[in-house]
């Protein structure tokens, strides 16, 4: 029942929730828009959802996006100095593996952005942008995350046209 309620009250909150975030979204996508590569990485749901979001990116924007596990970001030190890494990371069991990730990312020198289901300091302090997202079942995050996503992109899109980098006349009416 607490489920089914939840997802009734969707709409709604997604709704609320992609007002809210849409000016912070453009500003960290007008921050990264000369990345040339864009890594998303999340575990378990999280990475479902960052696989929309890096869908979203190459979908909209001439740029390389791709989405990793969260665990082969470590493996590999996929982001270099000047590369997006956007983290997906609302479960709180994911939470330690998080932290990891932003240092391995600042280690390079990536941008990053996090999407956390609340505050944390540690990972707060190492990226450029944190997003908060509401408390919610964990069932229901993935549709939650999937908002700033998909403002991420659209943003992004528009940034990197203003900056010359994007697909010509794209956006224009």
């Amino acid at each position: 029942a607490d489920l089914a309620a939840g997802f009734a009250s969707l709409p709604d909150r997604l709704d609320a929730l992609a007002s809210a975030l849409d000016g912070a979204m453009r500003a960290a996508a007008e921050d990264l828009a000369r990345a040339s590569v864009v890594f998303f990485t999340g575990l378990g749901p999280n990475l479902a959802t960052a696989n929309f979001g890096a869908a979203k990116v190459r979908e909209l924007c001439p740029v390389h996006a791709m989405a990793i596990p969260l665990e082969e970001i470590h493996h590999y030190r996929l982001p270099k100095r000047g590369d997006a890494l956007v983290i997906v990371a609302t479960d709180p069991a994911a939470r330690e593996r998080a932290l990891d990730t932003v240092l391995v990312g600042a280690g390079e020198g990536a941008r990053m952005i996090a999407l956390l289901a609340g505050p944390d300091e540690d990972i707060d302090a190492r990226v450029a942008h944190t997003v908060l997202l509401p408390a919610l079942d964990p069932a229901l995050a993935p549709f939650v995350a999937s908002v700033p996503l998909h403002l991420l992109a659209y943003h992004l899109a528009h940034a990197r046209e203003r900056a010359g980098l994007g697909y010509p006349g794209l956006w224009a009416p």
